[in-house]
């Protein structure tokens, strides 16, 4: 939970640039290109843990998720991919439609205790972006999450995302 928080507060601390004095050229100005990002989310449709996002500049966004921790005789683990394309062109928020998936999975010795372990998910996200540079975000997203179980169910499930882009 330390090396959590510490990840956390680095990032967070590595948002804002700390300048005397800016020229900023205002990124709608700028030509736009392909820039990544790496962060944490918590979900439960396209994955939990450490995740990395590269947007594309026409509009699209494509996202890897990875999670692995061990609380007491247990280990949990999820991944998950996660496709997006955006509704505004504005630089100081992002609006987005989803589609992605994941697998969950938790284990003591061998096999899966989850019923549903593999999950799919389509919804509309927003991220709010915010630094000198709008190079950090705050996300929350609303997929409707389908279980694959003996039956199927269908449930809206947010998740709550902190990222740090590389611009």
């Amino acid at each position: 939970m330390k090396n959590l928080l510490l990840l956390f507060g680095t990032l967070l601390v590595l948002a804002f640039d700390m300048k005397a004095q800016t020229d900023a050229i205002p990124l709608i100005l700028q030509k736009e290109e392909t820039y990544y990002g790496i962060g944490l989310q918590a979900g439960l449709a396209t994955g939990s843990g450490v995740m990395f996002r590269a947007i594309i500049p026409e509009r699209f966004a494509a996202e890897a998720t990875i999670g692995v921790i061990t609380l007491g005789d247990y280990t949990y683990f999820s991944s998950g991919l996660e496709g997006q394309f955006r509704l505004n062109p504005d630089d100081n928020n992002r609006i987005f439609l989803l589609a992605g998936g994941g697998f969950y999975s938790k284990n003591k010795g061998l096999g899966n205790s989850f019923d549903a372990p593999w999950r799919l998910g389509i919804g509309a996200g927003y991220d709010w972006l915010f630094g000198n540079h709008n190079n950090a975000m705050l996300g929350l997203e609303i997929p409707l999450t389908v279980f694959f179980d003996d039956k199927t169910t269908i449930i809206p499930t947010p998740q709550l995302s902190f990222m740090y882009y590389f611009r």
